[in-house]
């Protein structure tokens, strides 16, 4: 197994923005060699509150493209990346939009649902197709936008539930006399809190003699001081953390500072895009049960999907750049969302023809994606739902906890359906 053995990272980051935000800048046609451009267009934060995570899933679209371009190129065509930072701030989402459909993108990614929803009137006017992490109740079945999750609320209901299912199959009964007892610690006002207690209310009501609820526990939106909340919590067996950046940095280190022994449950918003964070703030010895739920492998799974993105980060990065990376689940997360636009991308220019790829073009080749995954080692196919214009990545996931001995996340088993999909 390999292990994440760098431990500065907010450094190595800082490094590898400076160095890649330019992103690679091109359109139209190449005259000396006939090749065709296609710009892919990417809106997200890169610089502001959310680059850490952002980041690392750029670097991993970024650098699929680099692969493609030199080891697998696509017939008469050369696909490029260009960015435009966001930085968090909803007022540059628009003026972000047209600067790269100035610079020619053809197809344009955005990190962030509600970001696209500002812009959904753009692309069916402008005949250019979107596509994005994840999807919203607002974006379903638009048709020219397309993502690789399901809504959040979808994704954070079948999070919460997994993880809850999860204890259930792990905890000792028996042994223990007594159910776990379960809280929830999350952001007031933030709907990604209020959509995990849906999940979390879910499995309570379906295992009422299974859990001993503790509550769930808000703490206002920026939150540095979980005092209150850590201490409503301090006696429960599993807490679910619903918060992200470095408000779930701050939640670990106050918990096991203030003597927190139980274990700490995540989805993909606190512990994967943050967990490097997470461990310049804990000591070592103080990461034992933190586990999270994710549709995206980890770096020790099997199969060849991460086989690849493991190869190329380390072709294209630093060892410690490259384990950085491998950490966490945004740079396989990128890794993914270039291995689908580019599929696409390949697929329409043998429809069409190189020289003929469009908008229109793009839009039919992405809402034809059928991809086969599974045996790449992951939990389900892509295959695009025509009512909703995602893949069901959401469809299946996987629990990993931390090992501190190895210094990596361990997978628990195998991949599962939350059940209220499977259902």
């Amino acid at each position: 197994m390999r292990k994440a053995v760098i431990k500065k990272v907010s450094l190595v980051f800082i490094s590898l923005l400076l160095v890649c935000l330019a992103g690679l800048v091109g359109c139209g046609d190449d005259k000396k060699t006939g090749t065709s451009e296609i710009t892919f267009g990417f809106l997200g934060d890169l610089t502001g509150p959310g680059a850490y995570a952002v980041g690392e899933v750029y670097y991993g679209l970024r650098d699929y493209f680099r692969m493609v371009d030199n080891d697998n190129p696509i017939p008469g065509v050369k696909a490029k990346v260009i960015t435009f930072d966001t930085r968090s701030g909803y007022t540059r989402v628009p003026p972000g939009y047209e600067w790269l459909k100035g610079q020619g993108a053809g197809v344009i990614g955005v990190i962030s649902g509600p970001d696209t929803v500002m812009l959904l009137d753009k692309f069916e006017s402008d005949k250019i197709p979107s596509t994005g992490m994840s999807s919203t109740s607002e974006l379903q079945g638009h048709p020219w936008n397309f993502a690789l999750y399901s809504t959040p609320d979808g994704q954070q209901e079948a999070q919460a539930e997994v993880l809850l299912e999860w204890v259930m199959d792990n905890w000792d009964y028996q042994a223990e006399g007594r159910s776990p007892k379960i809280g929830h610690a999350g952001l007031a006002g933030f709907r990604t809190s209020d959509t995990y207690q849906i999940g979390v209310d879910r499995i309570l009501a379906a295992y009422p003699d299974k859990f001993e609820w503790a509550g769930f526990q808000r703490a206002p939106m920026g939150s540095s001081d979980w005092t209150l909340e850590v201490i409503k919590l301090i006696d429960c067996d599993y807490i679910v953390l619903s918060m992200y950046g470095t408000s779930s940095v701050s939640f670990a280190k106050q918990a096991r500072l203030r003597g927190y022994e139980g274990g700490l449950l995540s989805g993909m918003e606190a512990f994967p895009g943050y967990w490097q964070l997470v461990r310049t703030a804990v000591p070592a010895d103080d990461l034992y049960d933190c586990i999270y739920a994710h549709y995206i492998p980890t770096s020790n799974d099997p199969g060849s999907f991460m086989t690849e993105v493991w190869e190329y980060a380390v072709k294209y990065h630093s060892e410690a750049e490259a384990n950085s990376l491998m950490a966490g689940t945004g740079y396989p997360s990128g890794w993914a969302w270039g291995l689908w636009v580019t599929d696409a991308i390949r697929r329409a220019a043998e429809a069409v023809g190189a020289e003929n790829v469009d908008g229109t073009a793009m839009r039919e080749a992405l809402a034809s994606t059928d991809t086969e995954m599974v045996s790449k080692g992951l939990g389900n196919d892509w295959k695009i739902d025509q009512s909703n214009g995602v893949f069901w990545c959401a469809e299946t996931q996987r629990i990993y906890e931390w090992s501190i001995t190895e210094e990596v996340w361990i997978s628990t088993g195998d991949w599962v359906p939350a059940p209220h999909l499977s259902s």
